[in-house]
């Protein structure tokens, strides 16, 4: 099944519905797996950065940020955040596609960005872009719904209401494809007329080990992956599993590793696991 998401209409209340998103906790947890792995990056990549709500906290921090997506619509929105930061810079493309935009310290993808990518040929192309773009010691982090959390997600629709429109949420599990189908129903308030929209969005997953292998095969050096917002190693019956995917092996102090696991061990009881 093809997807349509991301346009114009969604664009314009995504900020709105994904206000109850804990951004600066995911922020801090991907600043301690930097910390984990003793790196310290300079020149940033997000992939799939959409109205960038992630960018602005590297943004400041980060001697320049490149932002990626395939929404123009998504894009135009983080343009209007990041108008006075010149170290920011966007892109309109396919991360799939094999771009040589520079060379980065740090890449990261987060919120189900690689759960959009329906074929595990794109997602190979995806991490062999990602080992282009990145300096020898580079290291590269993305986020995924598993398996078992896209086949466990409860049936229905839900009505989602903000001050300038109202959207019909439909949750659908198609367990033959393993996938998880949103269909959006959206009605935008525009002055005297109702505006309707309709869009598609679909996310499919991959074991972990298969994941795992691939991003060896194509020459990262050392993978681990995390139940998410914590430094556990993940589990195919985890909902969301963090990937940690580095270019040379990791040379680091194991007393600097263990008070992080203990940090976070005790952070992620309280931060709901998207």
């Amino acid at each position: 099944m093809g997807s349509q998401s991301y346009t114009s209409s969604f664009a314009t209340i995504y900020d709105d519905i994904m206000e109850r998103v804990p951004y600066y906790y995911w922020y801090q947890y991907l600043k301690h797996i930097l910390y984990y792995y003793d790196k310290k990056p300079v020149n940033i990549m997000e992939l799939g950065c959409g109205t960038g709500n992630m960018m602005k906290y590297f943004s400041n921090e980060a001697e320049s940020i490149y932002g990626i997506d395939k929404s123009e619509d998504m894009l135009a929105i983080a343009q209007n955040k990041f108008r006075e930061n010149n170290n920011v810079k966007l892109f309109n493309t396919d991360m799939s596609k094999k771009i040589k935009y520079d060379s980065f310290d740090f890449v990261y993808s987060i919120f189900d960005s690689m759960n959009y990518i329906l074929e595990f040929d794109e997602l190979s192309n995806v991490f062999e872009n990602v080992y282009l773009n990145l300096e020898k010691d580079g290291i590269f982090v993305f986020d995924i719904n598993t398996e078992y959390r896209l086949m466990d997600i409860v049936e229905g629709t839900k009505k989602l209401e903000g001050d300038f429109y109202t959207c019909y949420w439909r949750d659908i599990v198609d367990e033959e494809n393993e996938e998880w189908i949103v269909e959006l129903n959206i009605y935008l308030d525009k002055e005297d007329e109702i505006e309707n929209f309709t869009e598609t969005h679909v996310e499919t997953s991959y074991p972990l080990e298969k994941i795992k292998k691939e991003l060896l095969n194509i020459g990262f050096q050392h993978v681990d992956y995390y139940r998410s917002f914590t430094f556990s190693k993940g589990k195919s019956k985890n909902n969301r599993v963090h990937f940690v995917a580095l270019k040379q092996k990791p040379e680091v102090s194991s007393f600097r590793q263990i008070l992080t696991r203990i940090k976070w061990g005790i952070i992620s009881l309280f931060i709901s696991n998207f």
